[in-house]
Formats: structure tokens, sequence, C-alpha cells
């Protein structure tokens, strides 16, 4: 990794670019969807789910806070919680930092993310939290920040969009973001149903739950969130000494 970019520029810890999450199959109906909670299923009871207006608008703001939480200047700690369907509980810390033209997350294997609007990735052969050290590449040939981005907003936007489309979109009694799955298909990102919350005030996630076909169930919840980040802040991610 070119480390004169840890001096020369902030480094951001975050969620990484792209949806990560694995394509499932769900067994849906075109013309039914997951079971949904509070408004969402007054809703579906009602049938105004099908109002292809609303949903374009939902989709348009729900899109909108994405942006707001991918672009803000922050530092976050969030618990991020695996749930099987025996139960098993498995919770991790993860770390954001995140600021314009930088985006990192760190968790127990090791940073992911843009440095300088430069992919890179950090790991470790054993956990980050167990000292294990960083090894770090520059992924150049990976697209810019901007454009991995860019590519996310319209492949989340995709899946929000048709008639029916794959996912229809719902506020909480919260205010919250509900998605819920609407047809059959293999490529199904936000499970069977996804509630995502957003802070009002710094336009991060403050938490998500998202639910699969085979029972499992991912939960985060951010514990700690600072509005500035500073290149000690950036560094201590990569373990690297303070520059004062």
């Amino acid at each position: 990794m070119r480390l004169r970019f840890l001096v020369l520029i902030g480094l951001v810890v975050g969620l990484a670019l792209g949806l990560g999450l694995a394509a499932i199959f769900v067994r849906t109906g075109d013309t039914s969807v997951a079971d949904g909670s509070g408004e969402a299923a007054v809703e579906l009871a009602e049938g105004q789910q099908t109002s292809v207006e609303l949903q374009q608008q939902r989709r348009e703001d729900f899109l909108m806070d994405w942006a707001r939480f991918r672009s803000v200047e922050a530092l976050v700690e969030s618990n991020l919680t695996r749930i099987t369907a025996d139960g098993t509980e498995l919770t991790v810390t993860e770390v954001l930092a995140q600021r314009r033209g930088d985006r990192l997350v760190r968790s127990l294997s090791g940073v992911t993310g843009y440095l300088g609007g430069v992919e890179v990735l950090c790991s470790s052969r054993t956990s980050v939290d167990e000292g294990g050290e960083l090894e770090c590449r520059d992924l150049d040939t990976a697209p810019s920040i901007d454009d991995a981005l860019e590519t996310e907003l319209g492949n989340i936007g995709a899946v929000l969009a048709g008639d029916p489309p794959t996912y229809r979109v719902f506020v909480t009694d919260e205010g919250c973001w509900e998605l819920l799955l609407t047809t059959e298909t293999f490529d199904a990102p936000f499970g069977e149903s996804a509630i995502y919350c957003f802070d009002a005030t710094t336009g991060t996630l403050s938490s998500s739950e998202t639910t699969f076909n085979n029972g499992l169930v991912e939960k985060t919840e951010v514990v700690n969130v600072r509005e500035e980040v500073t290149d000690d802040d950036l560094l201590a991610m990569l373990d690297e000494p303070p520059r004062g």
C-alpha cells in the first residue's frame, strides 16, 4: 500500500462498497411478499403496495438516504450479530471511518475499503483484535470510490424498480426503511426482508436487520458515532503510530 497516503490524506474505514451479501434463493410467488410489520403489514393487507407512484417515491428517498450514509464524514463503531436458525449467536465489532475520498472498515480479519480514492485490502493471518499484523496492498485496477458508489446505488435502484420490483419499500412505525422481497429470484441481496434505520442528524446507519430464508438473521447496532475523522484516527485503523 502507498503509505504516503497515510500522512497526506485521511483514511476512511467503513462498510465495504458494494452490497457484498450472498445471493439467496427465496421461494415466494410473484404476487406475494415476506411478512411485514407495522405500517408494511397494514399496507400489504390493504393492497397499497401495488402503487407504482408510491414505490417510486420511496425508492428515490431510500436511495438518497443510502447515498448520504455512504458519503458523510463519520467515525462509527458497530456491533454486528449473526443469529442462525438454531439460535446460535456471534457478535463482532466493526469500525467505520469515512470522509471524502476515503472509506475503510476494520473488522476481525483486517481492513478493506478506499484510501485516497484507491481501493486497498489489509489482511491478517490472525484476528486483528488479537494483535495480528496487517499486510496491505493497493488494488489499482479496481473502480474508483466514486465509480464504486455509483455502481452500488445503481444495483440497489435496480432491485427496487419494476412492476413488480424485486423489493417493495415501506416505512416502519419508527420511521425506518423496510424492504420486502416480492419475486422469486436467485439474487436477493436484502434477504427476505431488511430494515434500515438512518440517523436523521448525522446521516449514518443507526441499525439494520436482515432476515434470510434459511432462518439466518444479521443485525447491526451502532454504539458510538463521531462526526469528525482525523488523520491519527485513520492511522490507528492500520495499527500505525500517530504523526504527533
